[in-house]
């Protein structure tokens, strides 16, 4: 018996995983089609109304939402970019915005969990080639996530708190208010361990360390979260980036609401609701958190007494603006281009 090319093995299982990967996007797709389907058969009278123009419905605000969406993923771009500064590593803010906005739409047409993360991580280590901080930039990649993440539950508390008197009406509002509470109190101790000069220097973390091909690696992550430790008013502003970051989406949705169905629900209720849907929405089950974050804010309106609020119609002109920004983008920026993104010339923060 002769044994198999093992080119051939590979190719195999490379076209495997492939099939894997799309059917798994295809479900996900399915999945938020499900629930939108859902949301459109529940709200039928008020999709019916908007299409009969009975509602007045008013589309001089989605410029405005449009403007203030592109200006979210911007500051997010540089949230990201504040972060690989911490690291020395010399990637340009152009570069950043580039690369972030164009993995933030590849989420829609992914089936990894991490959404466009991937795409972040591919575009940024062929970015910093030569540079001998690839670790460094890729671990940038999953500190911008937890501190997008602290942000979102830094916005639930600080909205709960803002409009307790309203929160408190509600037993379900509370419930979630409170584990987004616990969440933000268990993330930042994650953090704070991470950055500890005591764990990094144990015994158990130096022997980690000297194992075979894996130890320098895991040293220069090690290197890398203490880097941040260092650099703690970094992390503080790249959290104040990201509160800002999720209070523009939640405006996004204000002007889209008044422009489509009016003043029908209070600016303190989206506040609160609108990042609770936003949490829900980082759930790997749908491309973008498309579906769930619609059936979220549903859910959570209908718990404070806002049944029949037109989320769907709302939620839809949402998806459609994020739609055509995708498209406007991947044209203008090019997935593609080859232009060099790295300056070299650039010592990083060490040098200024």
């Amino acid at each position: 018996m002769t044994t198999g090319d093992p080119r051939t093995a590979r190719s195999h299982r490379t076209s495997t995983d492939r099939r894997r990967a799309l059917g798994f996007l295809v479900l996900k797709w399915c999945l938020a089609l499900a629930a939108i389907a859902y949301l459109m058969h529940k709200e039928h009278g008020a999709l019916a109304n908007l299409l009969s123009g009975e509602t007045g419905v008013s589309w001089r605000r989605a410029p405005m939402a449009a403007f203030l969406f592109l200006l979210a993923l911007g500051l997010a771009g540089l949230r990201w970019y504040v972060l690989l500064r911490a690291q020395q590593v010399g990637l340009r803010l152009k570069s950043c915005l580039r690369i972030g906005v164009l993995s933030s739409f590849s989420s829609l047409l992914l089936p990894s969990a991490v959404g466009g993360d991937a795409v972040r991580a591919l575009m940024v280590t062929r970015a910093v080639r030569g540079q001998q901080r690839s670790v460094a930039a890729l671990w940038s990649i999953a500190i911008d996530r937890v501190v997008g993440l602290l942000g979102l539950l830094l916005l639930i508390v600080l909205s709960a708190i803002l409009a307790w008197p309203f929160v408190a009406e509600s037993s379900r509002l509370r419930s979630a208010a409170t584990a987004a509470l616990v969440g933000l109190l268990f993330v930042m101790l994650g953090v704070a361990v991470g950055i500890s000069r005591r764990v990094h220097r144990s015994d158990l973390f130096l022997a980690l360390g000297r194992i075979p091909k894996v130890g320098p690696v895991i040293l220069q992550i090690s290197e890398a979260m203490l880097a941040y430790r260092r650099r703690a008013l970094t992390l503080l502003g790249a959290l104040v980036i990201s509160v800002v970051v999720h209070g523009l989406y939640v405006s996004v949705l204000r002007l889209l609401g008044l422009g489509l169905v009016g003043d029908l629900v209070p600016t303190n209720v989206l506040m609160v609701v609108v990042p609770l849907a936003l949490a829900a929405g980082t759930l790997p089950l749908t491309p973008g958190g498309i579906g769930v974050t619609e059936v979220a804010i549903d859910e959570i309106l209908e718990w404070v007494g806002y049944a029949d609020s037109g989320v769907l119609v709302v939620m839809l002109q949402f998806r459609v603006i994020q739609a055509v920004l995708a498209v406007c983008c991947f044209a203008s920026l090019g997935l593609w281009s080859h232009e060099s993104s790295v300056d070299r010339g650039d010592p990083g923060p060490e040098g200024e």
